[in-house]
C-alpha cells in the first residue's frame, strides 16, 4: 500500500467547504495527519517469521533462533542469534599479589566494558581460608545500579576457586561490575541485643517505634527505628554501627555496607545480602567488630591503559564510595568471544 502524496486542501475545496462548520473543516484538514500516522504504525508493526533460516529479512521481522527471540532493526540477511567463537578463557592472565589492610570489611573488584559482544560464563575468586566472601554483580553501574548477590560463603581453602554462571550474552558497549565484600570473622565481637518487630512490605515505609522495615522495592536497605519494641532508646548504638558491622536477626545475617543515615526517627542502613527475613517480633543482635588485617589480592596497575577493565576498591565503605583505579583485584571473569550481529535486537532467551 502506497502512502498518498498530500492531503492539503485545494483553493476550490476550501471554497466548497466555506459554508461548513469550522469544526468539520478542521476535521477534514486533519485527515492527512491521521492517515499518515496510520501508515507509520503499519510500517512499524512486528511481523512474525517463525524459526530463523538463511535468507532476507525486513525491518521489524521477528524470529526465533536457537532459543533467541530476535527482532530485525533493519533489512538484513545476517544470522539472528549470537555465534560463539573459540574457547572460554579468563580475562586476567597475570600473577596476583597481596596486601594486608587493617579494616572491618573490604570491597574490591573490577568494572568491565565489553568492546565486542561475548558470553560471560563464570568467574574465579582469590580467597583466604576462614574469611567470609559475598560476591555481587552490578548491572548498569552508571544508571539504576541493579545489584544481584551471586554467592555468600566462608572460604575453606586459600587460592583461586572457580564458579560457573548461567551462560549470559553481553553485548558490545555494555558495562557491569563484579565486586566482592570480604571480612575476617571476629571471634569476640561486641554484641547488643534488642527486640524489634521486623516487617516487610512492597513500598518504602517509615518504621514506627519498635519496628524494622524492609521494602521489596529497596532490598539493600534496612530502616530501623531509634526506639526498640521495649521502648529503649537505641540511637547511640545505631549511630555507632559502621561498614563491616553485623545485624543478625529474622533468620538473616546482614553485613553493613554503609554507615546508617540518620533520618530523624530512624536510621537507614545499606546491607548485604539484599535479602529479606522472617516477619514478626524477635531478637536482633547488633555486632560491632574490631578492625583486623584483611589480605587483599592485588596486581598493581595491571589494567593501566586498558579501555575494558578498571579496578574497584574501598576499605570500610559502601559501593557508592568505591574508588576506581588501574589495579586488578582478586576476582576474575571467564568469557567466550561471540559474533553478534548489530542488525538484530535481542528480546528474550529461553534455553
Amino acid at each position: 500500500m502506497d502512502r498518498p502524496d498530500s492531503f492539503e486542501l485545494s483553493k476550490l475545496e476550501i471554497q466548497e467547504l466555506s459554508g461548513w462548520p469550522d469544526t468539520l473543516v478542521e476535521d477534514y484538514r486533519n485527515i492527512g495527519t491521521a492517515i499518515n500516522e496510520l501508515f507509520d504504525a503499519i510500517q512499524e508493526r512486528t511481523v512474525w517469521r517463525g524459526a530463523w533460516v538463511s535468507g532476507d529479512y525486513d525491518k521489524n521481522d521477528e524470529v526465533i533462533d536457537g532459543g533467541w527471540l530476535m527482532q530485525a532493526n533493519k533489512a538484513t540477511s545476517e544470522k539472528a542469534a549470537p555465534v560463539p567463537l573459540g574457547d572460554e578463557f579468563n580475562a586476567y592472565t597475570g600473577t596476583i599479589g597481596s596486601s594486608p589492610i587493617l579494616a572491618k570489611q573490604i570491597l574490591s573488584g573490577n568494572r568491565y566494558t565489553f568492546g565486542e559482544g561475548g558470553y560471560l560464563t563464570g568467574y574465579r575468586l582469590n580467597v583466604i581460608s576462614g574469611n567470609r566472601y559475598v560476591v555481587f554483580l552490578v548491572r548498569d553501574p552508571f544508571g539504576n545500579k541493579i545489584i544481584d548477590q551471586i554467592i555468600d560463603f566462608t572460604a575453606q581453602t586459600t587460592g583461586w576457586i572457580e564458579f560457573s554462571l548461567s551462560r549470559t550474552i553481553i553485548f558490545s558497549g555494555k558495562v557491569f561490575d563484579i565486586v566482592v565484600a570480604v571480612n575476617e570473622p571476629d571471634p569476640t565481637p561486641t554484641i547488643i541485643s534488642a527486640n524489634y518487630n521486623y516487617r516487610t512490605q512492597n513500598n518504602e515505609t517509615v518504621p514506627a517505634s519498635g519496628e524494622i522495615r524492609h521494602a521489596n522495592k529497596l532490598l539493600p536497605e534496612l530502616w530501623i527505628n531509634k526506639t526498640d519494641n521495649d521502648s529503649t532508646d537505641r540511637s547511640a548504638m545505631l549511630a555507632s554501627l559502621t561498614s563491616g558491622d553485623i545485624i543478625d536477626g529474622a533468620g538473616v545475617r546482614w553485613a553493613i555496607q554503609l554507615a546508617g543515615i540518620d533520618n530523624g526517627t530512624y536510621f537507614a542502613f545499606v546491607v548485604a545480602p539484599a535479602a529479606q527475613g522472617t516477619n514478626g517480633l524477635q531478637k536482633f543482635d547488633f555486632e560491632t567488630v574490631t578492625p583486623t588485617p584483611i589480605t587483599v589480592p592485588i596486581d598493581v596497575d595491571y589494567n593501566l591503559g586498558s579501555t575494558e577493565v578498571r579496578g574497584l576498591y574501598v576499605a570500610d565503605g559502601g559501593y557508592d564510595s568505591i574508588d576506581i583505579n588501574n589495579n586488578q583485584y582478586g576476582i576474575d571473569i571467564k568469557v567466550q568471544n561471540a559474533s553478534v550481529s548489530e542488525d538484530w535486537h535481542f528480546k528474550a532467551f529461553s534455553g
